[in-house]
């Protein structure tokens, strides 16, 4: 996934450690946090 974020000059590949198929699950609060972060 790394390579996709390479051609976008403001990407952020952020990699959760110990999060599975449902990072918003695994942990909401760092999920909404990283996700409102871009949203910004």
């Amino acid at each position: 996934m790394a390579e996709f974020a390479q051609p976008f000059p403001d990407a952020e590949f952020v990699v959760r450690s110990g999060a599975g198929h449902f990072p918003w699950l695994d942990d909401a609060a760092w999920f909404v946090t990283a996700t409102a972060g871009f949203l910004e």
